[in-house]
């Protein structure tokens, strides 16, 4: 998180001190003889689609029980952090995350058995981007999903 604390908060001072959004690049280290630079975009883009839904590191990080819905939480929580601070985060990724993790039935179950409270924050999330015009999902049927979410979380908290 400190990512986004960081480079988010920095690129959200830069942009309300110069009245319009800033570019922001992150430095890719992983082979030393050949760094790459990358805007924010492009670098959250190949993190969405590189790990949070690749099916072989959700199937990994579910190995994990509990502390890997959390993981999971704790990736959804950095990428709306992102959206919020830094504008950087396209609509597509948000829907791209709610199909892997959401409607995905096996990965649902698994949110809902090993950590429930992981999925509600997830849940949550998800409903304070849309709330918060951070997403735009493509189709309704994701909208009608959360709001049955909630409901039927209600639902729970009045019996």
């Amino acid at each position: 998180d400190d990512y986004y604390q960081f480079t988010g908060g920095l690129s959200a001072a830069a942009a309300a001190l110069g009245g319009g959004d800033v570019p922001v690049y992150m430095g890719d280290h992983s082979l030393a003889e050949a760094p790459k630079i990358r805007s924010l975009k492009e670098e959250i883009t190949r993190v969405v689609r590189g790990r949070a839904t690749n099916p072989k590191w959700i199937n990994g990080v579910m190995r994990h029980d509990y502390k890997g819905a959390f993981e999971m939480a704790a990736t959804l929580d950095y990428l709306f952090a992102f959206a919020a601070t830094t504008q950087q985060v396209p609509s597509h990724l948000f829907d791209h995350v709610f199909e892997a993790w959401i409607e995905n039935q096996d990965v649902y179950d698994f949110l809902d058995d090993a950590n429930p409270d992981a999925l509600r924050d997830m849940m949550a999330r998800f409903q304070d981007a849309l709330d918060r015009g951070l997403w735009q999902p493509r189709r309704n049927s994701i909208i009608e999903k959360l709001e049955q979410f909630s409901e039927t979380a209600q639902n729970t908290v009045d019996t």
